[in-house]
């Protein structure tokens, strides 16, 4: 039996990729499959896609490990207009076309738009250290300065707010818009990347994203006391939003992406009152994307039109080897149907395979089966 891992047929050339999002707070641009698997990253239909775990706004998760914190997870505040999931990522989609860069956040729930706080950090030149560090609008975190950002977007009141690294409002130059929509928790935002970067177009490199929520207060991350009240969650130090020292220095933050919950935790636990030392987001926890996999900026190789990446198999059986170490097969409609692990994996797809989801050192990424004779 041949090998047929990867292999792409030269039929035609066209950019596939890139598609244009209308920046309304309606999801239905928004065509890349939901799958069922939490914790995951992976690209279809030109939409880099992560799908978080519910319920995992838990902040540090209870004792910080060199802080007097209140000793629970993190609450919401006891106020009857807070859902409890206002900075509860459900899941999170970057895409783009040959000009603009667009998101899509899905947080739980908000009965208000001026309730969540969603920061997004670009690190786009990969130099440690280039660029800033601590995360915007009073967050109280900083990223790892292997993911300093040079780029970092803001989502609050309804609005968006686009900083360099110089932390000068770049806004209006990006032309960069957004909307919240409460019907199913999404925030929609887009911007022009063309304008955003004139050195390097980030449409055609790898940026890391970090992605991170919280709940807002005036514009600013609302800072978490150590007993929930009306308008304070609870679950870190202090009381009344008091931001003297030591009392600012829990991570206002509730939920990350692009990271396991676990892994999130230990993140957001690292933070020392004694030292002043803030919680740091590790550069682990923040994901990569090559662009050019969703922009369009460079042409694609496919067959038959499809937008994802294609791999082949014959007779309904593949063999992928290599650095595969495992493959999960989906349907069409995004439900899981199959597991396989281990290197130099040989399968016989199940019924209904459609998409193949395959874990490698590399990283994680969707390919559509194609079967032939």
């Amino acid at each position: 039996m041949k090998k047929f891992l990867f292999v792409f047929v030269l039929v035609f050339v066209v950019k596939v990729y890139a598609h244009t999002v209308i920046v309304d707070g309606d999801p239905a641009d928004w065509i890349g499959v939901t799958l069922s698997q939490n914790d995951t990253a992976y690209i279809d239909a030109g939409e880099a896609i992560w799908i978080d775990t519910q319920g995992d706004d838990i902040g540090d998760g209870g004792d910080a490990l060199n802080a007097q914190d209140d000793t629970s997870s993190y609450t919401y505040p006891t106020d009857t207009t807070f859902t409890g999931g206002e900075a509860d990522i459900i899941q999170c989609r970057v895409t783009a076309d040959t000009e603009n860069l667009y998101f899509l956040i899905q947080l739980d729930t908000f009965a208000s738009v001026y309730y969540p706080m969603v920061v997004i950090t670009l690190d786009v030149d990969h130099i440690s250290g280039s660029g800033a560090i601590w995360v915007p609008q009073n967050a109280d975190l900083q990223v790892a300065p292997e993911i300093a950002w040079e780029y970092a977007i803001v989502l609050a009141d309804n609005n968006i707010r686009v900083f360099n690294s110089e932390w000068a409002e770049i806004t209006d130059d990006v032309q960069a818009q957004a909307v919240f929509n409460p019907n199913g928790g999404y925030i929609e935002a887009g911007l022009n990347a063309r304008l955003l970067s004139p050195d390097v177009n980030i449409l055609d490199t790898v940026v890391y994203y970090t992605c991170m929520a919280g709940l807002n207060e005036f514009g600013d991350f609302k800072e978490v006391d150590s007993v929930a009240t009306q308008w304070h969650g609870g679950g870190g130090l202090g009381e009344n939003g008091n931001t003297d020292s030591p009392y600012w220095i829990e991570p206002d933050v509730y939920d990350l992406a692009f990271v396991s919950s676990s892994d999130q935790v230990n993140d957001l636990n690292t933070y020392n009152d004694s030292t002043l030392s803030p919680a740091v987001v590790r550069s682990t926890s923040a994901i990569p994307v090559y662009m050019s996999d969703v922009s369009g900026v460079r042409e694609s190789v496919h067959k038959n039109g499809v937008n994802l990446p294609v791999v082949f198999a014959r007779d309904g059986h593949i063999i992928f080897d290599g650095n595969v170490n495992s493959v999960i097969i989906y349907s069409r409609t995004g439900a899981r149907i199959g597991e396989f692990n281990g290197k130099n994996v040989s399968l016989t797809l199940p019924h209904g395979a459609y998409f193949a989801l395959v874990k490698s050192n590399r990283g994680r990424r969707l390919y559509r089966i194609v079967n032939t004779k």
